[in-house]
């Protein structure tokens, strides 16, 4: 038997010695998950920003005003994923904390 740590807290890990089998709760680490998700959406609200900008800007300019627009939508489609990362990390943990109970 041996264990790891993730977070704050120490999980049990059993290894078989005749097979090599492994049993022990699989966790994923949700610190990585949630800066991911929040680079992502920070990324995505400043593109967001900015290309609102751009457009307003490029409205006597139609090409910046393109160029923003695209900007925009790539902001939009960001933050829609953005919290990808850390609603899945937090789906896998809890059904692996089902499966081991």
């Amino acid at each position: 038997m041996t264990w790891y740590q993730a977070g704050d807290r120490a999980w049990p890990v059993l290894i078989n010695r005749q097979s090599g089998r492994v049993s022990g709760a699989r966790r994923a680490d949700a610190r990585k998950a949630n800066v991911t998700s929040l680079i992502l959406g920070i990324a995505g609200a400043i593109l967001f920003v900015l290309g609102g900008l751009l457009t307003l800007l490029g409205l006597p300019f139609p090409l910046l005003a393109v160029f923003g627009g695209l900007m925009l939508v790539v902001g939009v489609v960001l933050g829609l994923v953005a919290p990808i990362p850390a609603i899945g990390v937090w789906v896998f943990n809890r059904r692996s904390a089902e499966d081991g109970r």
